[in-house]
């Protein structure tokens, strides 16, 4: 089965630590613009806690881009490796896979690869999630992520144009829960159900680790965007049971009503959050036009919706350890905001309310 990114990010042409900490204000000169931090009540968040680095996040996607100055020190490190020796020191299978594991070049090189043909959704969108999730705040440099500290683990399981397939993607998946993933953000989509993937996501589960993924982006076909009627995967790959596996996210626009773009559906939606016009990191390459900047706020989409959950589950971890994950889910659950009063056509199909 094979997964796109297509149609997952709009293009608008607008121009726009761990532990307990109190009235935390990071100095990130770009923060004006992440509007989203307030709609979503992050700002309060970090006056209980900032993040930490023993929390992790698997970024399966595109590549991320491990170099960015707001990036770089929240990457996340296999310890257990040792750099660029050739030998897989911790018997995990992949040899030097110092900061992740790219699955389509099978080499320890997570970040995205420039080759012919490539689009600029593909080369940025791995990097656009990440800073969402944890572009380090108060460091005086760019944007605050969600968690100013974080451990970033990126996958990169998503070509150049942004397409994969499923077994690649569950390939990536049993590697970032063999390897100590609290969380896993899956922000891209397929029509066709995969027993493969749908195994990955319930051996997850089973781990206690919760897999995130984004309602795609058709908005515009009333019948394809209603996820109730045709199922996308993985974000309705919850399985037959009953058991909620999977936490689908829609997106909202700035005043919470759904955004134009975004699929719904009561099955597959577990919660909305803000996906329209995010200020956040970019694949930074001076040698390419259109890559020389390190920031954007151009994008849209639910892929962008989809990291502020998972960034908030993580942020919610690194403040209670001593919850379990699903626990740690549930309790984000139940403290979203209902936005029914403003998605009267959607009442139910936004999930729970917006984060």
């Amino acid at each position: 089965m094979r997964l796109s990114l297509i149609g997952f990010l709009i293009l608008t042409f607008l121009l726009s630590g761990s532990g307990t900490v109190f009235a935390a204000t990071p100095n990130d000169p770009l923060l004006g613009s992440q509007y989203y931090l307030s709609q979503i009540n992050a700002i309060s968040a970090w006056d209980k806690t900032t993040g930490s680095r023993d929390v992790v996040v698997a970024v399966i996607d595109t590549g991320v881009d491990i170099d960015h100055p707001d990036l770089k020190e929240n990457i996340w490190i296999n310890t257990d490796e040792i750099p660029r020796d050739g030998v897989d020191n911790d018997g995990n299978g992949f040899i030097d896979d110092i900061n992740g594991w790219d699955f389509l070049k099978n080499e320890p090189d997570p970040r995205p690869k420039i080759e012919a043909g490539y689009t600029a959704v593909a080369l940025n969108h791995g990097t656009l999630i990440a800073g969402i999730i944890g572009g380090m705040g108060g460091n005086g440099e760019g944007i605050a992520g969600i968690n100013w500290r974080v451990s970033i683990m990126p996958i990169r399981a998503l070509n150049h144009i942004g397409s994969g397939d499923t077994l690649v993607v569950s390939q990536a998946i049993n590697y970032a829960v063999a390897n100590g993933a609290n969380v896993i953000n899956l922000s891209f989509v397929g029509v066709t159900s995969d027993s493969r993937l749908e195994t990955a996501i319930k051996n997850a589960y089973e781990k206690d680790v919760i897999v995130v993924a984004a309602a795609g982006n058709e908005g515009h076909d009333f019948i394809v965007s209603d996820l109730d009627l045709v199922p996308h995967y993985p974000v309705c790959h919850d399985g037959g049971d009953g058991v909620n596996r999977v936490l689908g996210v829609a997106g909202v626009d700035q005043n919470d009503a759904k955004a134009f773009y975004s699929n719904y559906g009561i099955i597959c939606i577990d919660i909305s959050s803000p996906g329209t016009q995010i200020m956040t990191t970019q694949f930074f390459e001076p040698a390419l036009e259109g890559f020389r900047e390190y920031y954007t706020s151009q994008w849209s989409g639910t892929s962008l919706s989809t990291p502020m959950v998972s960034g908030a589950l993580a942020l919610m971890k690194s403040y209670r350890r001593d919850l379990s994950m699903r626990e740690i889910r549930d309790a984000l659950l139940t403290s979203s905001d209902s936005i029914d009063a403003k998605n009267f056509f959607y009442i139910g199909e936004l999930g729970r309310g917006r984060l």
